[in-house]
């Protein structure tokens, strides 16, 4: 079975500088399960918050784990791939092969300009624990405003049961970093 966590941090240019970064860096990358998690049909525990300042406020979201574009889960033979796609939902700066992280080799330079998507990590008996982190800056469709979102994707492989320190209790065996300087 595969579990996951989102936490989306938004927040704007008055938050952005030295005080708001600091704030935001005092923020768990991982948070225990809510009782009423356990009683979902769900695998996708959703944190959001929006800053202001150095606080904090809770935002409600409850992705079902399909409607998360920018992570795609594939699995055979007891193995789960985790691909990190860049879509638009994630903001500017759009991720093209330029961002990846392993170089790919191609006799073309076409493909610098294709958006990008890569191999984030593998889920596997021996390593069951995965993290993303990635940013943007998106703008309000109402107000034109820049906004800005940090976001951290953890994935674990379990076997059996689960409680609510599943994400809490221990360090991810690996984690893929997208994150640009906004």
């Amino acid at each position: 079975m595969i579990l996951c966590q989102q936490i989306v941090v938004e927040y704007d240019k008055r938050s952005r500088g030295a005080e708001g970064a600091a704030a935001r860096a005092t923020l768990p990358e991982a948070y225990a399960l809510p009782d009423a998690f356990f009683g979902q049909n769900g695998h996708c525990h959703c944190v959001r918050l929006r800053q202001n300042g150095t606080d904090f406020t809770p935002r409600d979201s409850m992705p079902e784990l399909s409607s998360i574009r920018e992570m795609k889960i594939a699995g055979n033979n007891d193995v789960y791939e985790i691909t990190f796609t860049y879509h638009f939902a994630i903001g500017k700066p759009v991720r093209t092969f330029r961002h990846a992280k392993r170089p790919v080799t191609t006799g073309s330079t076409d493909y610098l300009h294709s958006t990008l998507k890569e191999n984030a990590f593998t889920l596997s008996r021996t390593q069951t624990y995965g993290r993303l982190l990635y940013n943007g800056r998106l703008t309000d469709f109402d107000t034109g405003q820049w906004y800005y979102e940090s976001t951290v994707m953890n994935i674990i492989r379990t076997e059996s049961g689960f409680d609510r320190d599943i994400f809490v209790s221990r360090q991810p065996d690996v984690v893929y970093r997208q994150l640009e300087m906004l």
